[in-house]
């Protein structure tokens, strides 16, 4: 399981749910992911930056806890229950439980997992 972050060179960058990312070559994917990736509009060479373009679940922005005192910039990875990994720019993860975060990004936070569940679905 991976999440699309970028393609270009006829490569495909995957960030996986730990965070780690894999850069694979466009053939070396099955069928069924390379008519998904094309159907999306995913294969349009982009840079090594996330996929705002495509799908705002995946960009990276600037993550609020309730107090306002905390930021980080990262990229939604996944909730998982009550809990939300980041994927800070450095390549780091951050765990955080969901209430932590502030009211906006909370709503952001399952916004971005329900679309991602919907894709999964499909």
């Amino acid at each position: 399981m991976a999440k699309f972050e970028s393609f270009a060179n006829g490569e495909v960058t995957l960030v996986k749910s730990s965070g780690e990312k894999s850069i694979v070559p466009l053939d070396s994917l099955s069928q069924k992911d390379r008519d998904y990736l094309e159907k999306g509009g995913y294969l349009e060479e982009t840079t090594n930056t996330s996929l705002a373009a495509t799908n705002d679940a995946n960009e990276s922005r600037v993550f609020t806890d309730k107090t306002g005192k905390h930021k980080v910039s990262a990229t939604f990875v996944k909730l998982d229950g009550n809990n939300v990994t980041l994927l800070k720019e450095d390549g780091s993860n951050v765990d955080l439980p969901l209430d932590k975060l502030c009211e906006e990004d909370q709503a952001y936070v399952k916004k971005a997992a329900d679309e991602e569940q919907a894709a999964d679905e499909e």
